[in-house]
């Protein structure tokens, strides 16, 4: 109760905002812990000054905590403005900076997807499409994923829920579905390696591939730097080898 009231006390006094935000006379608050902690319990919306004290302090991680909670909050809402998404792309934002001063670099590079997220929502937003990509299933990931033909968008939100591989969806929308920019633009971040083909290799031999299919997949498998892997795959599917140089 006597640290309640000590608490209170100094956040309630005229000079707290200046305290707070010189970290030199921040520092000589007393009771820091008890006072960020009153801050965290009665004044959760007091972002300025928790900011401010936990750079006093050097309590990066909570200060990240706070924003990251707040901006996952925010994608949970489907009804969320724009103007709300973008205020959670700066949470996003604050939250990876603090965790890079913690080093928490794995937690940092998690706010700089959802941050990526949250701006392709908004991008979508302005084109007046009916499209959510925010707090998704797997399933609803899954689905987007595989009818979605704009590749850097698909990367985007694969990334974001750690799809771990996009070649379903290469196979998928390149080369059944005929859409060989999306293959083009694929490589431009992605190595196109044998595990690659061998991966393609699994899907086309579950898939009765009619002809334009066809002249797609030997149009990828073309792009294969391996004679063995080329040849390998062209094989075991029967494909004119003529084609690739086999």
């Amino acid at each position: 109760a006597v640290v309640s009231t000590q608490s209170t006390g100094v956040y309630n006094h005229n000079k707290f905002s200046t305290f707070a935000q010189h970290p030199n006379a921040a520092k000589k608050l007393p009771n820091q812990a008890a006072l960020f902690a009153y801050l965290q319990q009665q004044h959760p919306d007091d972002e300025a000054n928790k900011e401010s004290l936990c750079l006093a302090f050097n309590k990066h991680i909570e200060i990240a905590k706070l924003y990251h909670d707040k901006a996952r909050k925010t994608i949970g809402d489907k009804s969320a403005s724009v103007e709300r998404l973008e205020e959670c792309i700066k949470r996003f934002a604050k939250a990876a900076r603090h965790y890079k001063l913690d080093q928490a670099y794995d937690k940092q590079v998690e706010c700089t997807k959802q941050a990526r997220l949250v701006g392709l929502q908004i991008l979508l937003k302005k084109r007046n499409s009916t499209l959510s990509i925010l707090g998704l299933s797997l399933e609803q990931v899954r689905k987007f994923l595989n009818t979605h033909n704009n590749f850097y968008e698909a990367f985007i939100v694969a990334s974001a829920y750690s799809i771990p591989s996009l070649v379903p969806c290469v196979f998928r929308i390149a080369i059944e579905e005929d859409n060989m920019d999306y293959f083009e633009d694929y490589r431009t971040l992605f190595c196109t390696d044998s595990p690659f083909y061998e991966d393609l290799l699994l899907y086309a031999q579950r898939t009765r591939l009619n002809e334009t299919a066809t002249k797609n997949l030997i149009a990828v498998l073309s792009h294969c730097k391996e004679l063995r892997v080329r040849r390998s795959v062209a094989q075991k599917l029967s494909l004119p080898t003529s084609y690739l140089n086999c």
